[in-house]
């Protein structure tokens, strides 16, 4: 019998994950293979992330993924321009742990479009805080 490996690079750590294998056959159908499914626990530990909005540069909404790990404590996404002046307030309260995808709709407190400039997104978590730049092209 033939082995093959799938790697899955979507997966955060300390975390429990099922998996269901599923045999396509040759007329269409799918079988489930013995042994599935699989649970997996990931090794690590989740810490604070943000990374890259995307797409950036931006005309209009970004998409901003951050991971929060086991906290205690209010979870802040925020977008400031570059006088450090508050744009607009993503995320402002309890997040559960995890992956999570926030939009910014390219727009400040009051629902208006910002203008073309840089933009600076920040997350706070657990006492740490991490920032990425972003642009907003009109």
């Amino acid at each position: 019998m033939a082995s093959s490996v799938y790697e899955d690079t979507a997966v955060w750590p300390e975390t429990t994950f099922w998996y269901e294998i599923r045999a396509v056959m040759g007329d269409g159908h799918e079988e489930v293979v013995t042994g599935s499914p699989t649970k997996v626990t990931t090794g690590g530990r989740l810490n604070a992330a943000l990374y890259a909005p995307s797409p950036n540069p931006t005309a209009g909404s970004t998409s901003i993924r951050f991971d929060v790990p086991t906290h205690v404590g209010p979870v802040k996404l925020m977008v400031y321009n570059v006088k450090g002046q508050l744009v607009r307030a993503i995320v402002n309260g309890e997040s559960e742990r995890g992956r999570h995808v926030s939009i910014w709709d390219g727009t400040n407190t009051q629902g208006q479009r910002v203008p073309s400039g840089v933009y600076f997104v920040r997350l706070s978590v657990g006492g740490e805080t991490k920032t990425n730049k972003m642009m907003v092209l009109r």
